[in-house]
């Protein structure tokens, strides 16, 4: 309510990971966050990938992602902190988590998060050549855009990288 009266217009819940046996309280929380929040007040999440795996408290989902989608506004994804070594096999995992977002029915929109605190592969450069590449199969998608984790790292060439990549005047120049 303070932060209401201060001019914030919602909140950004990060918390990382979702622990399994929490993952209800966790609903509940979002749940009562938007009930005692003011209306038209943003609630957005930081989430983890979307996937199959039941033994990563970092992978939630597609049920998991449904629940958390039909109580918040926006859904931060995270595109990063893989573990995966090649360009290919990265590009194939953004690209598969763009798919599994863009290709189905959701009540919140998205943000994709890009890294530029990571090492080879995973590069802003690599993270929004696929990312753009993917989200244009889906015109009526829910993606409102990447989130640049982290504004404090991101030196000058990855700004014009992003700037090629998103920047709508720029689009032909970028190279996918």
């Amino acid at each position: 309510v303070k932060l209401d009266a201060e001019g914030f217009d919602g909140i950004l819940v990060d918390i990382e990971p979702v622990k399994f046996n929490l993952r209800n309280n966790y609903l509940n929380l979002l749940e009562n966050l938007r009930n005692k929040l003011p209306a038209g007040a943003i609630v957005s999440v930081y989430a983890g990938a979307i996937g199959d795996d039941n033994s990563s408290e970092w992978i939630w989902s597609s049920d998991f992602y449904k629940k958390v989608s039909d109580r918040v506004d926006v859904i931060t994804m995270q595109g990063y902190d893989t573990g995966l070594t090649s360009k290919r096999d990265y590009q194939n995992f953004i690209q598969d988590q763009v798919d599994r977002i863009g290709s189905s029915n959701w009540n919140s929109c998205f943000l994709y998060g890009i890294p530029t605190h990571k090492d080879n592969p995973e590069t802003i450069e690599n993270a929004l050549s696929a990312y753009t590449k993917e989200v244009g199969r889906f015109p009526d998608n829910k993606f409102i855009g990447v989130s640049v984790f982290a504004e404090w790292t991101t030196d000058s060439n990855e700004w014009k990288i992003f700037d090629r990549y998103m920047n709508p005047k720029n689009k032909q120049n970028q190279t996918i």
